[in-house]
């Protein structure tokens, strides 16, 4: 049984994966569904609710000795982030796409030298009406956004401490609407401004050559590739994966069969959410 504060529209992505997964589902809302107490007989607990209020949440389950789901970013200033690390809660925060096909995809390439690695990520919501007037267009596209791109470089190996980030206003719709993470060899965007795109990636490594998009995988390798005259040729498909796009579903299997997660590993994703930030 896995509870889940929130009623927006990724709380309910929550429970409809999770009751796919075959999870019974105690729903909380302070107005809506407003008993707390039942959460605590729950074998876990997802906090899905606005970031703003996501320390609360946690503040209020202190005593709680289940497992917590909390989605990204998870706080909103330092000091509520260095309150986090040191909750002593069994606590996972919720950057999805390393526990998607993207970790088979990495595994494969693991021990190559990454040459050149372009990740884009897009929402397609600034230009409605809408957008200027909420959260998203009030620095979220880095807090919100930019961390999926970052977590998906440091499953490939990357160093976060390499990066540097900048948040890109568009005046063309008078908001901030672009994010953009840089490394050696690195450069990751998300942007709420372009046609959806979730994820589009192409790396290139010393013996592999990697493309990804929102339907289909594609590996090819090796380098050392030669038509009949001896000359270099494209590298032969070695793996092809039709895909439906990437989603929180594998995300949430782990969590539901994982009963212990480390500071360590809290950390890491804390570190993440830390450079959007405030590594400008």
């Amino acid at each position: 049984m896995i509870g889940v504060i929130g009623c927006g529209g990724h709380a309910k992505r929550h429970v409809k994966y999770l009751q796919e997964l075959g999870q019974e589902v105690v729903l909380y809302h302070p107005i809506k569904h407003p008993d707390f107490k039942k959460l605590f007989d729950c074998d876990g607990v997802v906090i899905s609710s606005p970031t703003s209020t996501h320390m609360h949440y946690v503040r209020r389950l202190s005593d709680y000795s289940g497992k917590i789901y909390l989605e990204k970013p998870g706080f909103k200033t330092l000091d509520e982030a260095l309150e986090l690390e040191n909750c002593g809660l069994n606590i996972m925060i919720g950057y999805h796409y390393p526990h998607t096909i993207l970790k088979k995809v990495s595994d494969m390439i693991k021990g190559e030298t990454i040459l050149s690695f372009d990740v884009i990520m897009s929402k397609g919501i600034a230009y409605k009406k809408s957008y200027k007037d909420s959260i998203k267009s009030r620095g979220s596209v880095s807090e919100l956004g930019l961390g999926h791109v970052i977590s998906i470089y440091k499953l490939f190996g990357g160093n976060i401490s390499d990066l540097k980030t900048e948040l890109y206003y568009n005046e063309e719709n008078g908001v901030h609407d672009t994010a953009v993470a840089v490394a050696p060899r690195f450069r990751g965007t998300f942007t709420w401004g372009g046609p959806v795109l979730d994820p589009h990636m192409n790396i290139v490594t010393t013996n592999s050559l990697v493309s990804v998009s929102s339907s289909d995988i594609i590996v090819r390798s090796p380098r050392d590739t030669f038509d009949s005259n001896g000359w270099f040729i494209d590298p032969p498909v070695t793996f092809y994966k039709s895909i439906d796009g990437f989603n929180i579903k594998p995300c949430l299997e782990y969590f539901l069969h994982n009963d212990v997660f480390t500071k360590d590993k809290l950390k890491e994703s804390i570190d993440i959410s830390l450079i959007c930030y405030y590594n400008k």
